[in-house]
């Protein structure tokens, strides 16, 4: 029997994604317009198609996208037309809203609609009848209308780039999609999500080393589920496997300290031999711990609601990056220095403050 976690299209048991389930299961059963919104990346058309889903509507979820289709044919597609109404029109088509009759249309981009459009299908909603372009008769519909959008449309309606009347005709039962870095305890569930999906045709699947999903955690993802999808992707056909580790993972989507040593290992070392470019990257991965990763994402995205003790934090990082470069660079000073990119006496400093003494010679 598959897990509720396989079941459930929506991925993640986060606080913002729980709320988005169960605002989603009160909003689906009511015939009302529902105003989508959210970053681009983020799930809106999942989430149009959960409430298709959840509504019990018959007829088929049928979406247009209102910025990808040119103006003077925008018209036609969404309510239909009758033969001859343009050059070209040879025979009476329906309508996106005829096609979703007794189901769920969705106009993703609504804010790219024209202003006269926009007119028009304010008049439909309100009438629940279409006519198509060129014809003389009202069609009746049953459809239940979703609409979708990257953009602030109540900010253009202010600024009069989007018809007020019509922005309060939609935002009726509004769905506000959290992006990613706002429920970050999602991601390692979407992650092996993912790595199922992908990997199913490789012979070995893929795990995730918990210090590279740590990794990942701290991540921001500004292209929200879709980049995060499309980089697991790439890792997927990219990497022999068994396991991910760092040396899989591009430096831009490492926490800051770690990618600052990984990038020394890269293109100014090319004339080092590849296999030893590849011990001196995995041994990067040694140098920290799941904890103090998942810390610095923490720290970056929230504070807990009694706050830190912020100097130990940073203290307690800043001791960890001097043990680091001064283990790998055999506690040479003035090598570690250049490692940690500050002046060999800074480094002096730091390392009598934290009580660590020159490695003896053997």
């Amino acid at each position: 029997m598959p897990s509720a976690q396989e079941t459930d299209p929506i991925i993640g048991a986060s606080r913002p994604t729980v709320e988005l389930k169960s605002l989603l299961a009160k909003f689906a059963v009511v015939d009302a317009p529902i105003l989508v919104l959210g970053e681009s990346g983020v799930g809106k058309e999942l989430i149009c198609k959960e409430i298709h889903r959840k509504s019990g509507r018959t007829g088929q979820l049928v979406f247009i996208n209102c910025g990808a289709i040119p103006d003077q044919l925008l018209e036609s597609e969404i309510f239909g037309h009758v033969k001859g109404a343009f050059t070209g029109a040879t025979c009476d088509r329906k309508g996106k809203f005829q096609l979703a009759d007794t189901g769920t249309l969705v106009l993703d981009e609504i804010g790219d609609m024209p202003f006269d459009l926009q007119v028009k299908l304010l008049r439909v909603m309100e009438e629940q009848k279409v006519q198509p372009v060129g014809g003389n008769q009202s069609i009746q519909t049953d459809v239940r209308l979703v609409a979708a959008t990257n953009k602030d449309l109540e900010a253009m309606a202010l600024a009069g780039h989007f018809r007020e009347d019509l922005f309060h005709r939609l935002n009726v039962l509004p769905v506000v999609v959290p992006p990613l870095r706002d429920r970050p305890q999602d991601i390692e569930r979407l992650v092996h999500h993912f790595l199922k999906k992908f990997c199913e045709s490789k012979p070995v699947k893929l795990a995730i080393s918990e210090k590279s999903l740590a990794a990942m955690i701290a991540h921001d993802w500004p292209g929200n589920v879709r980049e995060l999808s499309n980089f697991v992707q790439r890792v997927c056909v990219l990497t022999s496997g068994p396991v991910i580790r760092f040396i899989d993972i591009p430096s831009q989507f490492l926490p800051a300290p770690i990618a600052q040593l990984y990038e020394e290992n890269g293109p100014e070392e090319a004339e080092a031999p590849a296999e030893a470019q590849k011990v001196e990257r995995e041994e990067i991965e040694d140098l920290f711990d799941y904890e103090q990763i998942i810390g610095l994402s923490e720290v970056k995205t929230t504070l807990p609601p009694g706050g830190i003790d912020a100097p130990n934090v940073l203290n307690s990082i800043e001791r960890n990056l001097v043990i680091a470069a001064l283990d790998r660079c055999g506690w040479n000073v003035s090598k570690s220095a250049q490692v940690l990119s500050m002046p060999r006496t800074t480094l002096i400093q730091k390392m009598n403050k934290f009580g660590f003494n020159q490695k003896p010679s053997k």
